[in-house]
């Protein structure tokens, strides 16, 4: 009978265990930049009782509090507060802007040690040093994270964010193959904004996040999660368009993983989600051409809630019409208020696409209780050009203005999902009840083919279904189709199957 592996819990600051300072110094000389210590949760410095007040710095903190973008860049903060508080059943120990006379700064869970990556090997000196001392180690890049990992009571943290760097080649070689592709490759720092322009300075496209300023991590956990894009529809998943990726593993080595090297982490690296198989340095985009697209945009607003599930009812009525015409995009709603902010590929988009997407605009019209203030759509001579007029600067956008609504420091809590497509046609009345009573919502529109998907996440879509409203158009190309992709599948599980047993029969 085998041995039953023991748990130990991690060692934390003030623990007999926790590591001397005279061994924080020494790992600290081992970094590019000083080791971080005694970091502060970002409202700190506005409380009298804590030894870091700053009055200037309060004023400047407090100013920049909801701030996504200084979020994203400061190490002691997540984008939502709720995720740096540490949460009991009977307190709630946290460092609030709000505070009054009397109040308390308390930790929380936000790391009282910190890691400022630029290099590989602070990476690797950072590992080795957490299991040599059994310390719990976190990962954050831009703190855009729906499940606080990016912070931990006690932990050491890896901040990534300025490990950046991109480069473009016409003519990429995965290590271990002789095929070439237009690819980018960016660092773990980089995030879309950056990205994007960059692919547009290069005349190329990228399927990425959608989020206002671009303030998602492009080289991190974006793809490790799947990577939703309104481009997805078009080019696939993030993780469809990843070609190789070097990563550090548990054990501090860096190594190369594609569909040639590692085939079985890096089949994992794409879906397991953030830092569950090891620490992204780099990885490889596949680009695309940069075609120009129409979009579309659209506000309702309804008078009464039974009014506004009418709207509800009739757009998931019309959704899967849109998407099969060639729509991608987002649709929120809040506040008895409907928004689309769709793309088609094309200008003009195709006569089906325009047919069917005045369909649902003149149905709406129609409805009582219920004013379309907007309904339109405009020219893009590229996919930049509709993310930077929507997504950077709101003013030039029409529709949704996602800049001014977008804003960190709050509490939040966010959940996904995923909704099979005969949903939309057979129980349209029941999906709008479940939507009109959320608060509020954002859906992404999707549309695509099975053959597009990585093999991992065209498992998740044949067997889990869509989130909301992205959907197998498998059927609509044939089913061969379908039935060759399940094929590759195969082929790529028995790839990655066989290189496991020669990396254990080799002793690697």
């Amino acid at each position: 009978m085998g041995s039953i592996a023991s748990q130990v819990c991690k060692c934390i600051p003030g623990s007999p265990c926790f590591p001397s300072q005279e061994e924080l110094d020494l790992l600290s000389s081992n970094l590019s930049h000083p080791l971080v210590v005694g970091q502060r949760p970002f409202a700190s410095v506005c409380y009298n009782s804590a030894a870091g007040y700053d009055s200037l710095a309060c004023q400047e903190a407090t100013a920049n509090q909801f701030s996504i973008e200084i979020r994203a860049a400061s190490s002691n903060t997540l984008q939502w507060v709720n995720f740096e508080d540490y949460i009991t059943t009977s307190t709630v120990q946290q460092c609030p802007f709000n505070q009054t006379n009397g109040d308390l700064c308390y930790q929380g869970r936000v790391p009282s040690y910190a890691i400022n990556v630029t290099t590989v090997e602070d990476i690797q000196a950072t590992i080795r040093f957490a299991s040599k001392y059994n310390l719990r180690l976190v990962v954050k890049n831009t703190g855009h994270e729906l499940m606080g990992r990016p912070f931990g009571i006690g932990a050491i943290e890896l901040f990534m964010h300025h490990m950046k760097g991109t480069n473009f080649t016409d003519n990429f070689v995965p290590i271990g193959t002789a095929a070439d592709d237009t690819d980018s490759q960016p660092g773990p720092g980089v995030q879309w904004a950056d990205l994007y322009l960059a692919a547009q300075e290069h005349n190329r496209s990228v399927a990425g996040g959608f989020v206002p300023h671009g303030t998602v991590g492009a080289g991190a956990g974006w793809p490790m999660g799947g990577g939703h894009s309104p481009l997805s529809p078009f080019f696939g998943l993030g993780v469809d368009n990843v070609l190789q990726y070097t990563v550090v593993l548990p054990n501090a080595s860096h190594v190369v993983a594609n569909q040639y090297i590692h085939p079985d982490l890096f089949w994992a690296l794409r879906g397991g989600g953030g830092p569950s198989f090891g620490v992204a340095t780099s990885l490889t985009y596949r680009t695309h051409p940069n075609y120009p697209y129409t979009g579309a945009f659209y506000v309702a607003s309804a008078h009464s809630s039974t009014s506004f599930h009418a709207l509800l009812a009739l757009w998931v009525k019309h959704h899967n019409d849109v998407a099969d015409a060639g729509w991608a995009g987002t649709w929120p709603w809040s506040n008895n208020t409907l928004y689309l902010t769709l793309l088609a590929q094309g200008l003009p988009a195709t006569q089906t696409a325009n047919t069917t997407l005045e369909a649902f605009f003149a149905a709406s019209r129609a409805l009582p209780g219920v004013n379309v203030s907007l309904a339109l759509t405009v020219p893009y001579t590229s996919f930049y050009e509709f993310y930077f007029d929507n997504l950077v600067d709101g003013s030039l956008g029409f529709g949704m203005n996602y800049t001014a609504g977008e804003q960190g420091g709050i509490n939040q809590a966010t959940s996904s999902w995923l909704v099979p497509r005969e949903i939309y046609d057979t129980n349209s009345s029941t999906l709008a009840d479940a939507l009109a009573n959320m608060p509020s919502g954002s859906a992404f529109m999707g549309g695509w083919s099975a053959s597009e998907l990585s093999c991992v996440y065209w498992g998740v879509a044949n067997l889990e279904g869509r989130y909301l409203g992205w959907h197998n158009k498998g059927a609509g190309r044939g089913r061969s189709k379908e039935h060759e992709r399940k094929q590759e599948c195969l082929k790529e599980g028995e790839r990655v199957v066989a290189e496991r047993e020669r990396v254990a029969n080799s002793g690697i």
